[in-house]
């Protein structure tokens, strides 16, 4: 993406120019990094995707300028304004109101151009009065702060960048077309909903758009490739998902009589969608276990991992129990494999979890885990910036952080506006 950026100084009263300059931008690796798709929450219910609202790019992603009172370090990954800067001026979608920062979008300036798009912003003679050194493009969220910039909000909801106010939270797990399992190659991806009633699996298959593919005034989307009901000879009660052997292990769990449990045990491979059983005939627990309630199940070289409450047990695919461990959290809300081993995870906020990793089969105890580490939990272990994790209560949520930079304009020389000055901004997008 390139750019080039007309500056226009009027004066208020004679409207003659007194001041325009082109400038050209540099793209920073903002745009990249957003359509670098989290794998995890690409979808939700309804079949609704996060590139509805994301194209086409200049619509939300770029409708935001951002006018700033000093140069900008020109590094392509370092793009979140964070209120590092001072801000002369923004703008984003058409605005009549007072705010003294905040100016307007020209829709009628403004439109597709050759393998582009041109954006148009004005500002009125009392609008961003100051010095101007530096522009870039952002959200139109950050254009639409105005003056309340530090107080405006930084985070929308990832599945719908055009809301950022109100509900913001897209809830990562338990939406009506599935959660997500794993991925095929880099752009194959596979959710999944499971029933125990009706004892069925539903797969959903997706291909994510190649971002190279992905232009200034494209309206692509994720293609669904296949939807899949798979009927299971068992009824499933968790699902534990081994993306390097491209299987979903299928547990079919309940309580006998002598409050041991009962297990049989499946996979499918997500290829083929061929079922087999590992454990046919009920294999039944060989110690009763202090909760009826189980958290997760999982399945690993050969052995079952079990957890109750904050009671973790290690079974033998006989029924044998091989080790019993009492856990630090109360619940466990997640299972997952990781560099071959088994990881657990428990009780979010906004900046930390609980995790365990099995070590030969050892709960190694990791507290303090950023929510941005990548691994400490299998529905969130694709998420990078700008997105970022939140959360509600137990709830894990996924949101987007809007103040980055997509372009940075460090001017050759500073505008000097004051109020009697109009000032147009023209950002003329190509490939």
């Amino acid at each position: 993406m390139h750019g080039k950026t007309t500056f226009i100084l009027k004066d208020k009263d004679t409207g003659k120019t007194v001041d325009e300059r082109v400038e050209h931008n540099i793209a920073t690796n903002a745009l990249r990094d957003i359509f670098d798709l989290p794998r995890t929450v690409v979808f939700s219910s309804n079949n609704t995707n996060l590139m509805t609202s994301y194209l086409p790019v200049h619509k939300n992603l770029l409708k935001g300028l951002v006018l700033f009172g000093e140069n900008i370090p020109e590094r392509k990954d370092d793009y979140f304004m964070n209120e590092r800067y001072s801000i002369t001026g923004t703008a984003g979608s058409a605005y009549t109101g007072t705010d003294p920062k905040r100016g307007t979008f020209n829709e009628s300036a403004s439109g597709a151009i050759e393998n582009g798009y041109r954006l148009v912003w004005d500002f009125a003679p009392e609008k961003a009065i100051g010095t101007i050194k530096c522009a870039g493009l952002s959200s139109i969220h950050s254009g639409n702060r105005g003056a309340s910039f530090s107080a405006g909000t930084m985070l929308a909801n990832a599945l719908d960048v055009t809301n950022a106010s109100g509900s913001r939270l897209a809830a990562l797990t338990g939406s009506t077309q599935g959660s997500y399992m794993m991925s095929r190659g880099d752009d194959l991806h596979y959710y999944c909903q499971y029933n125990s009633s009706t004892a069925s699996i539903t797969v959903y298959k997706y291909r994510a758009p190649d971002p190279d593919a992905i232009h200034l005034n494209t309206s692509a989307n994720i293609v669904l490739l296949e939807t899949k009901t798979i009927s299971l000879p068992l009824k499933p009660s968790r699902i534990f998902a081994n993306e390097k052997e491209g299987k979903l292990y299928i547990f079919d769990m309940n309580n006998s009589g002598s409050q041991k449990m009962r297990i049989r045990l499946a996979y499918m491979d997500i290829d083929t969608y061929e079922v087999k059983f590992i454990i046919e005939d009920p294999m039944e627990t060989s110690v009763a276990q202090s909760s009826y309630t189980f958290c997760y199940a999982a399945f690993h070289n050969e052995q079952i991992y079990i957890v109750y409450n904050s009671d973790l047990y290690i079974y033998a695919v006989d029924g044998t129990l091989k080790k019993q461990y009492k856990l630090l959290v109360s619940s466990v809300t997640a299972m997952f494999l990781k560099d071959d081993k088994v990881w657990m995870c428990a009780k979010y906020s906004a900046t930390q979890t609980l995790c365990y990793v099995l070590i030969e089969d050892e709960p190694v105890y990791l507290p303090n885990i950023s929510m941005f580490d990548n691994y400490q939990l299998h529905e969130n272990k694709n998420i990078h910036y700008p997105f970022v994790a939140a959360n509600s209560g137990q709830n894990l949520f996924i949101m987007l952080r809007t103040d980055y930079l997509a372009t940075i304009n460090n001017l050759s020389e500073p505008i000097e506006k004051t109020d009697q000055h109009a000032l147009q901004v023209r950002y003329e997008l190509t490939e």
